[in-house]
């Protein structure tokens, strides 16, 4: 969803902690996010954060806007410093666009989460956490034991950074037959062909 504050009103969160993502690839690293976010004149909303740990520095500035009948729409940059698992360097950028609509006369929703364009040293505190440049995570039995034939649930190589993606929701309102979910995701890599 696009992000949004009330004229006037002002928002701040502060978090701390171990990164934990339940992936037994990556470690658990302390960070510090912080989070702030201004309502202004003319329906704007300006905002800002940053996410610091032992190896990566990121800070993000956006604007948002309500277009009332037209939905509501935000757009932020982000520049993160991030040292991987091999101990290389990187920097890079992040533009993301949001935008959402609801149309309440026919019970649908309709969100481009954005379209997201990074440049070729942008990475996430996500990809600073794993332990290796490449590897796999396993799915397991209930009792905790490989199975016989392990299935590959996720696959990561950060040499293979995120270069764009594209992602739509929709949800439609069946009144009492419940509600319909439709959601698509594009996503491309740098040094691939795809």
């Amino acid at each position: 969803m696009p992000i949004l504050q009330r004229e006037g009103r002002f928002k701040f969160d502060l978090t701390a902690g171990d990164f934990r993502s339940g992936n037994s690839q990556q470690s658990s690293p302390f960070f510090f996010q912080g989070t702030a976010l201004g309502g202004l004149p003319q329906e704007f909303t300006a905002y800002g954060g940053t996410q610091l740990s032992a190896n990566y520095t990121a800070f993000l500035l956006g604007l948002g806007r309500n277009l009332g009948n037209w939905g509501a729409v935000s757009l932020d940059v982000t520049h993160a410093r991030s040292q991987l698992a091999d101990d290389s360097r990187h920097e890079g950028d992040s533009i993301r666009f949001l935008y959402a609509k609801s149309m309440n006369t026919f019970g649908t929703n309709f969100q481009l989460m954005g379209y997201r364009y990074s440049t070729q040293g942008f990475y996430t505190l996500d990809d600073v956490a794993y332990r290796r440049m490449e590897g796999y995570e396993y799915d397991y039995d209930y009792d905790g034991e490989h199975r016989d034939e392990p299935i590959i649930v996720n696959y990561h190589n950060l040499r293979f950074s995120r270069k764009d993606r594209l992602q739509l929701n929709i949800s439609q309102s069946l009144n009492d037959f419940g509600s319909l979910y439709i959601s698509g995701t594009h996503q491309k890599y740098w040094n691939t062909s795809d």
